[in-house]
This record gives C-alpha cells, structure tokens and sequence, in this order.
C-alpha cells in the first residue's frame, strides 16, 4: 500500500497544473493491483478530455482500477468526460472508500447528468463511513445515486 498524508487539504495539493482546465493529464491514476490511500490533502486541476493514456476520457482527479480510500480529502476542480473527479473502474477490481471526504466542483463534460463528480463504470461498490453510506444511499442533503442502462454508479452532487 501507499500511503500519501498531508498537510491538510488546504496546505498540501496534489494538482495536474495550477490553473483548471489546462492540464492534457490527471492527476492520479491507481493500476489494478495498486493499493493507495490519501489522507489529508487536495487533488485538483486534471483533466482528461479524450488525450490521457489509459481511459483516456476519464477520471481528471483520479482514475482507480485498484483499491483506492480518501481520508479528509479534497478532490475538485477537475474536468473529464466521465467521472471527472473520480472515475472507479468497478468491472475491473475497483474499490473505493471515502472517509470525510469532499468530491465536488469538478466538471463532466459527456456524462449524464451534467457535472458528475464520481462515476463507476458498473454498478456501485462505493464503501466507508456512514456519511458515505448516507451518500450511497442518497440521502438528500449529501450525493444521490444515478443509474441508467448506459452510466453505471454514477454520483453526483
């Protein structure tokens, strides 16, 4: 496992370019058998809109095929055609946690409905503490759940 703490999610940022919409990459990308944790930081400003190397229209902030978990963490400001915060491949071995974690502000260009923040590629497999869970479930005052034939676990705010 890698484990990458910061300094805060104001003070530590993990960032594609210093201004939105700029950057012809993401951030990070977690391979099928990576394990990775971030605690205590910023991932903002990649992008992804069809020149990235793998997946190449998704996930700006962070495309995961392995096991990624988000610790008090900040993913925003980044732009994709598809899960342009986080794109989970969940038909691969994607797993995804998210413990006082905030993914908004981030901009999908293609996918219904309009600036999803987190996306899966099938079903939801999306783990974690109960404000998590209350996301999952769509509770309304946090993130609802959209599903359709084509769109699979999408979550947005």
């Amino acid at each position: 496992m890698v484990v990458i703490t910061g300094n805060g999610a104001t003070n530590t940022i993990l960032q594609a370019n210093t201004a939105p919409n700029m950057a012809t990459y993401r951030v990070l990308e977690v391979s099928g058998v990576g394990n990775l944790a971030l605690n205590n930081l910023t991932v903002q400003n990649g992008r992804c809109d069809g020149d990235c190397a793998t997946q190449g229209n998704r996930g700006g902030g962070i495309l995961n095929n392995g096991t990624l978990t988000l610790e008090g963490v900040t993913v925003s400001s980044n732009s994709a055609s598809f899960g342009a915060g986080i794109f989970n491949i969940l038909n691969g071995t994607g797993t995804l946690t998210l413990n006082n974690s905030t993914v908004s502000g981030n901009s999908a260009l293609r996918a219904p409905p309009p600036n999803t923040d987190v996306m899966g590629s099938q079903g939801e497999k999306e783990t974690g503490s109960k404000e998590a869970k209350d996301q999952k479930a769509g509770s309304p005052e946090n993130w609802k759940l959209y599903n359709d034939d084509e769109n699979l676990g999408c979550v947005r705010r």
